[in-house]
């Protein structure tokens, strides 16, 4: 045992006593110390929830008189700590039956005995005891149960996501990062110091930084639920009655077809629109529309009755004034759908996403929350399918191995309302994602914005600090591990410190995380390095790059704007063509046309602040891109 630190004063039934502290160890004894005491011959083992200092009572009111008034006597100080008891060792931890005696000396534990306890042997190493210099290591196999992460902003949530998937990865794991906002895209960069270990980025816009864009097939899509993505109002009957007449046409097309030309598209849909409101369209209308080679007629048509009846239905709809309104507002939804590129006539193929010893981050920034829902249902959908269909040796798509899958935001992806379409994959994760071999990691910083069923169904809760008491509530309701006690911890933690409680570890663990090696991009903006910047230089040189490169006049307040909305992350440079994001805002810049577009405010005959903010960014540090010094 190590040193003597206090002696016992009481107990609360067999799971916790109260500890009197020496005081020459008043400033030495930590919250989530591990203590122990011996009792008939065993050591018992115990950490600390709580340590508080109290006036010394002599007589009922004697401490509170030398409080309030002064009387000459010198106040005596205690200081009391709580201790939650882990059990002797037998074959496990167990509670001992019978309480200490009063006066039992408490003892510091040392690393050894806390090891030879607790265990710590797995193969998730990510950090270390908070309070004593002991290294943690997690049970993997207790990740089958799946994990929440729980924080407020800047308390480190990713920083123990990307600890996890260093440690997963090191163990050959196949793990996918569902990613709304593109943080985890910089892991690729600091991949080559795990080793040999791969990183794909497969981004949604196609102004973001990804290997490869996430694609799928529209006519593998529900026609109602491809026209809920688009933004149309749910009344909109006539809208969504059009979209399905195209929906079902492009099915046929693509059978008779083997899918060649636009058949599988949006962009095909909008042109079958472009072709019914020019003329009475025809089979070879439709075959012109959709860019495809081989002749379509009655005679190699697939369910020809049924094609002619779906285009008798478009050519009527245009001869009424208000079904051709209709017909005109479906293909402005649609070309909303048709600019982030997603529904093509193809779907990514799985192979690019599930790989061992391999992460895979789907990169979901510059779409909005409806694609990014769709995605996110999709992929998680496709990844549960392949895993059922290896264990039950279905047909394809399958895979051999084990997956798991990290949801960040989850809170926006399985709200409480059910209003999404990830949450039902979700939920089936949760709940049956253990028995195929896919594990769930969910990550929030609002726990009381998440399904209360899907969180109680991850039992592993690492917690960090957490100041919003509904948030502390609903960690209560769904974690019976979570005891009053520890909800008192939560509030006290420091960045980078975390709770652990669930399978993983073997008793709660508050734990000190270690160092990343894996760089990500979630981390606050440094406001010193933009702060106090002058403005007016920004501005002077701004302009007159602008003016060098496009060979036109920048508005000033459009300039002033950017000036505001500086800095741009990152841009990317694909000959003369200049692209990035900020504010929500898609944009790129065409330097040998002189032409630019931003997907909030359009192709303006003046650029926009957005388009100036990139323009900025790129002349600011690497001008000769620009062709200006």
């Amino acid at each position: 045992m190590g040193d003597e630190i206090g002696f016992i004063i009481g107990n609360a039934g067999s799971s916790e006593i109260r500890v009197a502290i020496k005081t020459d160890q008043a400033d030495k004894v930590q919250l989530f110390e591990y203590v122990t005491y011996k009792h008939l011959d065993k050591v018992v083992l115990g950490y600390i929830v709580n340590i508080s200092r109290e006036p010394y009572k002599i007589g009922e009111d004697l401490a509170a008189d030398a409080l309030s008034s002064d009387i000459g006597v010198s106040l005596i100080e205690t200081i009391i700590a709580t201790v939650i008891l882990l059990g002797y060792k037998d074959s496990g931890l167990r509670l001992p039956r019978t309480p200490p005696p009063i006066g039992t000396p408490v003892h510091r534990a040392d690393s050894q005995l806390i090891r030879d306890y607790l265990g710590l042997k797995g193969r998730l190493c990510i950090g270390s005891l908070a309070s004593q210099d002991v290294s943690v290591c997690l049970d993997e196999k207790g990740l089958t149960r799946h994990m929440a992460i729980i924080a407020a902003t800047g308390s480190g949530k990713t920083w123990l996501s990307v600890l996890m998937i260093e440690e997963l990865t090191k163990l050959g794991a196949t793990v996918v990062v569902l990613d709304p906002h593109g943080e985890y895209v910089s892991i690729q960069k600091s991949a080559s110091k795990l080793g040999n270990i791969g990183v794909t980025v497969i981004k949604a816009s196609r102004h973001h930084i990804g290997d490869k864009r996430y694609s799928m097939n529209i006519l593998k899509v529900d026609p109602d639920q491809l026209a809920t993505i688009a933004g149309v109002p749910s009344g909109a009957s006539r809208i969504r009655h059009i979209i399905y007449l195209l929906h079902s046409l492009m099915k046929i097309v693509s059978r008779t077809t083997n899918g060649s030309g636009e058949s599988g598209s949006v962009k095909g849909m909008i042109r079958i629109i472009d072709a019914v409101l020019t003329r009475p369209i025809g089979p070879a209308d439709i075959q012109r529309a959709l860019n495809i080679q081989q002749p379509i007629g009655d005679d190699n048509i697939t369910e020809p009755e049924r094609f002619r009846q779906l285009l008798n239905e478009l050519r009527s709809i245009v001869n009424d004034s208000r079904q051709r309104s209709a017909l005109v507002s479906a293909r402005v939804y649609l070309r909303r759908l048709a600019r982030t590129g997603v529904y093509r006539g193809h779907t990514t193929p799985l192979t690019d996403i599930l790989k061992p010893k391999h992460v895979s981050i789907i990169n979901l920034a510059g779409v909005n929350d409806e694609v990014q829902d769709h995605i996110t249902y999709h992929v998680l959908s496709r990844v549960l399918a392949s895993r059922i269909n290896y264990v039950r040796d279905l047909g394809n798509p399958k895979y051999p191995y084990p997956v798991v899958v990290i949801v960040e935001e989850a809170h926006r992806f399985a709200p409480p309302t059910k209003s999404t379409l990830t949450h039902s994959i979700i939920n089936r994760i949760a709940a049956e994602g253990r028995k195929f071999g896919v594990y769930l990691i969910v990550i929030t910083q609002r726990p009381s914005k998440i399904d209360q069923d899907i969180l109680s169904q991850c039992q592993n809760h690492a917690i960090l600090k957490i100041v919003n008491p509904l948030d502390r509530e609903a960690i209560i309701e769904s974690s019976e591990a979570i005891s009053d006690e520890l909800v008192k911890v939560i509030g006290g933690l420091n960045k980078g410190e975390v709770l652990l409680v669930g399978p993983l570890a073997p008793a709660p663990l508050l734990l000190r995380l270690r160092e990343r090696k894996l760089e990500y991009g979630g981390g606050d903006i440094d406001l010193d390095k933009y702060w106090g910047v002058n403005d007016s230089e920004i501005i002077t040189k701004t302009r007159d790059s602008w003016r060098k490169a496009i060979g036109r006049l920048v508005p000033s307040p459009e300039l002033v704007s950017a000036s505001v909305l500086l800095p741009v992350d990152k841009f990317n440079q694909r000959g003369a063509i200049i692209s990035g994001y900020i504010d929500d805002a898609s944009v790129e810049i065409n330097l040998k046309e002189r032409t630019w577009s931003c997907s909030k405010c359009g192709n303006a005959l003046m650029p926009c602040e957005h388009v100036i903010a990139l323009f900025a960014k790129v002349a600011s540090e690497k001008p000769s891109i620009l062709g200006v010094t």
